[in-house]
């Protein structure tokens, strides 16, 4: 079961800095334009600490050992100079309003140290079993190493895990009173943050939740990074005080609490000199589509369907009934991908952007992914087992930089 303990959080000092301008969207969904736009209108923007190597060398496996040493220093630094202030033992709510459809939307979620799965733990935390913490996608080896440098250089954790807890009228616990210490715009969505350090307060939440288990929404790789640097304080002998959990950010399993959406799959090249249309004909039946772009993706559901883009045109593709691709959309386009061999794949939540890529002339095709319900994903984690990677995009996300959870 979810086991939310408060913490002392690091926050940007409400005196020494511009608020809006030092937070970032998740270090994930950044390019290096973006980086280096956030760097220039604040040189202590968290991208600083958070993503100390552009996104395009991380994803080319990652900085050198000093960009993470630079980082840690940099982050003990700005706790030196005050730029970073502490707070007393905290839970921290935060509240999410944006626009989805025309309509207004607004989500409610609270920020503590989330207790590790560990059967045995060696650091004296408690013992929670690995489905006290469900997750629902495969990671990725590359992100996940250079989080694990980053983490060992900073000692913290910089942002939030997203869990989602199925525990009935959870939002309507959190009602917090008084001013935020943050209120803020990013990315179309109002941010506010609210510090919660009543005893009695931090008890009425943190139990609300310890009789359930919570599933990942997003932050896979964080979450494995977290149980493997608690793994290695332990093997080294270090005893890392607060490896044991791992800063979440815990809102209810309603379904508008969140948004999903598919993540669309790149091919960058094709691994054959056959037509794409030939090859993927093998697992899935083909139909050229003639409709306008702000039409293909409502038509996916209907004809229960991915979309495959190339510079030729646009075709729905289903799985062929007598095989069993699996359920996903990024089951099926996985099995097929594997099976002849296409390993440059890219990953992108934007229709838009990997159109562009296709247009441009730096990928072969693209295919478009549906998401999967909240249903399903609480299914597929309930069940042990796990989509591919990037399987899914959920948003809003809530921005880098709120607040930290040093591991010391």
């Amino acid at each position: 079961m979810a086991d939310l303990a408060p913490f002392e959080g690091l926050r940007y000092s409400d005196s020494a800095l511009d608020t809006p301008a030092v937070l970032a969207p998740p270090y994930d969904v950044l390019n290096d334009d973006e980086r280096d736009s956030l760097l220039e209108r604040d040189p202590h923007n968290v991208v600083a600490i958070d993503l100390p190597v552009a996104p395009s060398v991380m994803a080319a496996g990652g900085g050198v050992a000093s960009d993470y040493r630079d980082a840690g220093d940099r982050f003990r630094q700005w706790c030196a100079d005050g730029v970073l202030r502490r707070d007393p033992a905290s839970l921290y709510v935060h509240r999410m309003n944006w626009i989805c459809d025309g309509q207004e939307r607004s989500t409610t979620g609270v920020i503590g140290a989330l207790a590790l799965p560990s059967e045995n733990s060696s650091l004296g935390g408690p013992t929670l079993t690995p489905l006290d913490i469900l997750p629902h996608e495969q990671t990725t080896p590359k992100a996940s190493t250079d989080r694990l440098e980053l983490t060992r250089a900073t000692r913290a954790n910089l942002s939030p895990i997203w869990v989602l807890t199925p525990s009935p009228g959870f939002a309507g616990l959190l009602h917090p009173t008084g001013d935020p210490v943050l209120d803020t715009h990013l990315g179309g969505t109002r941010h506010r943050l609210w510090v919660i350090s009543s005893e009695v307060e931090i008890t009425r939440i943190s139990t609300a939740l310890s009789d359930h288990p919570v599933v990942v929404a997003d932050g896979h790789h964080r979450l494995g990074v977290a149980l493997a640097y608690r793994e290695e304080s332990v093997g080294d002998g270090s005893q890392v005080e607060g490896a044991d959990r791992v800063l979440a950010l815990v809102t209810e399993l309603v379904p508008d609490s969140v948004e999903i959406h598919g993540i669309h799959r790149l091919i960058r090249t094709w691994p054959t000199e056959a037509d794409p249309i030939d090859v993927l004909g093998q697992w899935f039946t083909i139909a050229n589509v003639d409709v306008s772009e702000h039409e293909l993706v409502p038509l996916l559901e209907t004809k229960d369907a991915m979309a495959l883009i190339t510079a030729r045109g646009q075709w729905l593709l289903r799985a062929r009934p007598e095989l069993d691709l699996g359920t996903f959309d990024t089951d099926r386009l996985q099995h097929a991908l594997n099976r002849i061999g296409a390993s440059e794949i890219g990953y992108h939540h934007s229709e838009k952007f990997v159109r562009q890529e296709v247009a441009g002339g730096n990928a072969v095709a693209a295919v478009l992914v549906r998401p999967p319900t909240i249903s399903q994903i609480m299914a597929v984690a309930n069940g042990g087992t796990r989509m591919p990677p990037k399987s899914t995009f959920f948003s809003p996300k809530p921005p880098t930089g709120m607040v930290f959870r040093s591991l010391d």
